[in-house]
């Protein structure tokens, strides 16, 4: 989702340095839970946990000239634990030496489709879906004979990836919150005969739930994450000793 734009900030942007105003105000934007949501399923043994991210989710308008990435949001997986570890694969819960086989299912695979045998995001893994259209999808989770659904919606923006601020504004809004980016990223923009380094901002909107634009403000937007989504991600990373806590 994001990664491919980041290793892009690092390359140096030709552009006129030139002064952008803040939107909004700084603070808390209204982005709710950040801690991921979860479904349980209790077995004889134990129980396996199911983490997932915001139910409805975004995406933005399709990238020119080609537009061949539809504009989808891609990177985001559901994460199983067993007995408070990573289940194998992501698929397999063994408890005591019995094993409980973890199914995914969309039920508009025209909106949110799953990635089974593919490996997406750098790494990828058994739960990666993509968003790739508009639209509804109830999404079921098995486990042996138990099944538990949550109903996803996936929303299309009216902005892009790179448009100038100036135009995401026109189309929906102010930000609510301005902040610096938790993710401390920066970009490297001509000034003169050198290049300055200008830190990233986090645009937050009341009205879209757990979603934070990531911005240049001399350039327009570089990438978007969902909040709850993004948190179980890190428990993953930190449950594999990927990261620290």
């Amino acid at each position: 989702m994001k990664n491919t734009l980041r290793i892009l900030l690092t390359a140096l942007s030709l552009i006129a340095l030139s002064p952008i105003a803040w939107a909004g105000h700084a603070g808390t934007s209204n982005v709710g839970d950040t801690q991921p949501q979860v479904l349980t399923f209790h077995v004889d043994e134990g129980a396996i946990k199911v983490y997932y991210g915001e139910t409805t989710v975004y995406m933005l308008l399709p990238d020119p000239p080609d537009e061949s990435d539809g504009g989808s949001w891609t990177g985001a997986f559901f994460y199983v634990e067993v007995l408070g570890a990573p289940a194998l694969n992501n698929r397999v819960a063994r408890i005591d030496d019995i094993k409980h086989i973890v199914k995914f299912e969309s039920s508009n695979p025209k909106v949110i489709s799953f990635h089974y045998d593919q490996y997406t995001n750098g790494g990828g893994m058994y739960g990666a879906f993509d968003t790739l259209a508009p639209g509804t999808a109830i999404i079921s989770v098995s486990v042996d004979n138990q099944k538990q659904s949550i109903q996803m919606k996936v929303v299309r923006l009216p902005v892009r990836n790179w448009m100038g601020l100036k135009l995401v504004k026109e189309r929906i809004g102010e930000a609510d919150t301005v902040r610096l980016s938790k993710g401390g990223g920066q970009s490297f923009h001509h000034v003169g005969s050198e290049f300055r380094a200008v830190p990233m901002d986090d645009w937050l909107y009341d009205k879209y739930h757990g979603l934070v634009f990531t911005v240049d403000p001399l350039s327009g937007i570089c990438w978007t994450d969902m909040v709850q989504w993004s948190s179980v991600e890190k428990r993953y990373n930190i449950m594999k000793g990927y990261e620290k806590q």
